[in-house]
């Protein structure tokens, strides 16, 4: 389990490190938290006026279907988006 880690970040590291979790752990499955690109904006909006340095969100990924492209061996069992049972009517 990763939640919380990865978007801390680039793409260019979290790759690598799909990899070689394949590398080293065949059959492994990771669960993850991820964020959408306006999610990463604001995110860092918040961290910027808290006043808190160092803890920018640099990775952003819409479709978990996107990880299966950078690797064979990588299969997206699941994604589930966090507000999917959120009621979009405030009343």
């Amino acid at each position: 389990m990763a939640a919380g880690v990865l978007f801390y970040f680039d793409e260019a590291q979290v790759r690598p490190f799909s990899s070689s979790l394949a590398d080293n752990l065949p059959g492994a499955e990771i669960v993850f938290d991820t964020l959408p690109k306006l999610a990463v904006v604001f995110m860092n909006w918040n961290v910027r006026n808290a006043g808190m340095k160092g803890a920018t969100v640099k990775w952003a990924l819409r479709d978990a279907d996107e990880i299966a492209k950078w690797d064979n061996r990588i299969t997206v069992i699941d994604q589930v988006p966090l507000f999917r049972n959120i009621s979009r009517d405030p009343l």
